[in-house]
């Protein structure tokens, strides 16, 4: 009875969490490995076409490795228990295809805005295009903040992944907004406490997606189940 009352005691379950946290933050950053050493031994160099190709190249781990993060944070939503590291691998496992894929689009897009948006400042030509370009940067990152919690909770067209995630921005847009400010925090977070930052800035980002959007991915569950 004693040894129950102290695995369920608020100590110890925060230790927990804070381990959970910790360690998918690590299996995350050694996934993405190469953009680290990109982005901390390569110099900025947005002259460089070369620099762009290379920016584009480390950063598609990306996104199968956060979309397997939400997966495990999103259990941990749900049931308030994981089998940490046997759920991150299976989930990177089974989502990888398609969500390499849609992160691929995501980075060919955004790259492709980058570099319009340093030609146009660089030329002082058609500076009003700049809000648009940015426009669509933003758009896209808003459109990922659904994409990905999507396909690491069901197995959807991409299209309809696609569809669902721009329908959502709008649809709940408290959320989009809610999503906006706990990623907004976090960095803000972190240019205090880099360190910390460091240790639990991609666990904690996944776990505030997911539980701001559990209602979202329960609406889509029954909408699944319901046309079945």
């Amino acid at each position: 009875m004693a040894k129950k009352e102290f695995t369920e005691g608020p100590i110890y379950v925060a230790m927990t969490y804070f381990s959970w946290f910790v360690i998918s933050n690590i299996y995350f950053l050694l996934l993405n490995i190469l953009l680290i050493f990109f982005l901390l031994a390569i110099e900025v160099d947005l002259s460089n076409p070369t620099y762009y190709l290379m920016l584009f190249v480390a950063a598609l781990p990306v996104a199968p490795s956060f979309t397997a993060l939400l997966s495990v944070m999103g259990k941990l939503v749900r049931e308030g228990d994981i089998n940490l590291t046997k759920d991150y691998f299976k989930a990177y496992k089974e989502n990888f295809r398609q969500a390499f894929s849609i992160g691929a689009l995501f980075t060919v897009l955004i790259v492709l805005l980058l570099v319009d948006i340093r030609i146009i400042k660089a030329s002082s030509l058609a500076t009003f295009l700049l809000p648009i370009f940015y426009g669509c940067i933003f758009s896209i990152l808003l459109i990922a903040l659904y994409a990905f919690p999507i396909v690491s909770r069901f197995y959807l067209k991409t299209k309809d992944v696609l569809k669902l995630s721009a329908f959502y921005i709008i649809k709940r847009f408290k959320n989009t907004l809610l999503n906006i400010a706990g990623v907004a925090v976090v960095f803000i977070v972190a240019e205090y406490a880099p360190s910390i930052a460091f240790m639990l800035f991609a666990s904690i980002i996944a776990y505030i997606i997911m539980f701001n959007g559990k209602g979202i991915l329960e609406e889509i569950e029954e909408k699944i189940i319901s046309n079945e």
